[in-house]
C-alpha cells in the first residue's frame, strides 16, 4: 500500500503546484482583461500607455538567478526527505528525482553569472 500512496502523493503534490499556478496567472489575465473592458466601456478608447502597460508582463530583476535558486531548493527538499524517510532504500531514488531540478537550478544561475540574466 505504502508502495503506491508515497508516488501517488509526490507526483500528485507536483500537479497540484502546476495547477495552482496556471489558475493564479489565469485569474490575473482575466482581471486585466477586464480592467480593459471597462475602461473602454467608461471612456470609449484606449490609451497607447495603458496598452502597452497591459501588453508588457512584469519582469523580476535577474530572473534567471531566481529561478535557479528555486530549483536548487526544491531540489534539497527531494535530497532531504530521501534522507529523512527512514527505509535506507528511499534514499537513492529521491536523490535521483532531487538531480532533475538541481542541475536544471545550477545551469540557471550560470546563466545569470555568464551574463544571461544581467540585462
Amino acid at each position: 500500500m505504502e508502495d503506491i500512496l508515497v508516488p501517488i502523493s509526490v507526483f500528485g503534490a507536483m500537479v497540484l503546484i502546476f495547477w495552482f499556478g496556471f489558475n493564479a496567472s489565469t485569474r490575473k489575465r482575466e482581471a486585466e482583461l477586464e480592467t480593459v473592458r471597462s475602461v473602454v466601456e467608461k471612456t470609449g478608447e484606449l490609451s497607447t500607455d495603458l496598452v502597452q502597460a497591459i501588453g508588457r508582463p512584469h519582469q523580476h530583476k535577474n530572473p534567471d538567478l531566481r529561478k535557479g535558486l528555486i530549483l536548487i531548493a526544491i531540489a534539497v527538499a527531494f535530497a532531504s526527505l530521501g534522507q529523512l524517510v527512514p527505509d535506507d532504500q528511499a534514499t537513492g531514488p529521491m536523490l535521483g528525482v532531487a538531480l532533475f531540478p538541481g542541475l536544471v537550478g545550477l545551469v540557471y544561475v550560470l546563466f545569470h553569472f555568464m551574463g544571461g540574466g544581467n540585462d
